[in-house]
């Protein structure tokens, strides 16, 4: 098992990097409410239930199983017309 970097454990980390890039506000928001090294001041899952990111919109749990819906529906359709698995995707 991994260990959890030291800056890490001590609060200290960006969501600024590359990776980051196409994360909303919002989300980047939760998550520093999830990563609060204050237990009382973390917010728990009541309170992230009710998380702007999950008001906006659609859902991110919605979006999330749209798009792995439409994945899987679309390798069965590639599967059926006889052509072969997609090659792998980094995501």
């Amino acid at each position: 098992m991994r260990k959890v970097p030291a800056m890490l454990l001590a609060g200290v980390y960006a969501l600024d990097g590359p990776e980051w890039e196409h994360v909303s506000s919002s989300a980047k928001d939760m998550v520093r409410r999830m990563m609060e090294l204050d237990p009382s001041k973390r917010w728990d899952a009541e309170e992230l239930l009710g998380h702007v990111w999950f008001q906006v919109r659609e859902t991110g749990w919605e979006t999330l199983y749209r798009a792995l819906y439409t994945d899987r529906h679309n390798h069965h359709q590639r599967l059926s017309a006889g052509a072969g698995p997609e090659p792998s995707r980094a995501y």
